[in-house]
């Protein structure tokens, strides 16, 4: 049948409980094993700071959830669990252009954390992107290495990044405040 991959907000924690399909949506069982609720913060204020795995992308034979945390996890829909993405490592693009991006070379910060989106590539399932609050971030190793992308675009709050499904050339970010920017290259 369908595969179909989804969260479910857990009540009462900052976390989403991840649930497998096999029908097409009809019934849904857990799929969580393997991750570990992310810790709330301190204050809420309201959608912007819940934390947990607010990210997910679907890829032929596997799926992607990244968390507040900034980790990126994979499974396949036979897989026992869900297996962390280790991440080498993370490069500025060009940070002699844009300020802004010195701030997160700062060692004490953790970037990519509050991540929002994973995309997968439809035409090279090594691409990824991934955005936080802040960034967007590009990998072309499967999530390994990753390069910040924020050259040409003012530093605003993130909400999602896709393809344009009719060109996967077109990269759509929507962002807070503005609405989307579409880059062509």
């Amino acid at each position: 049948g369908e595969m179909l991959g989804g969260f479910v907000t857990s009540k009462g924690e900052h976390w989403h409980e991840q649930r497998l399909s096999r029908d097409g949506g009809r019934t849904w069982v857990p799929w969580s094993e393997g991750l570990a609720p992310v810790p709330g913060p301190e204050t809420s204020i309201g959608d912007c700071s819940v934390r947990g795995y607010r990210a997910m992308a679907a890829m032929t034979g596997a799926f992607l959830v990244g968390n507040a945390e900034g980790q990126i996890f994979r499974r396949g829909p036979n897989d026992a669990a869900w297996t962390k993405v280790v991440r080498t490592r993370i490069v500025l693009d060009r940070p002699e252009c844009e300020d802004h991006l010195s701030l997160v070379d700062v060692p004490d910060r953790q970037v990519m954390d509050e991540l929002n989106t994973l995309v997968v590539d439809p035409k090279d399932e090594t691409h990824w992107y991934a955005t936080d609050w802040n960034l967007v971030y590009e990998s072309r190793d499967s999530g390994r290495n990753w390069m910040v992308r924020q050259n040409g675009i003012m530093q605003l709050v993130t909400h999602t990044l896709a393809f344009d499904p009719f060109c996967a050339d077109n990269i759509f970010y929507g962002v807070a405040d503005r609405g989307h920017l579409i880059s062509h290259d």
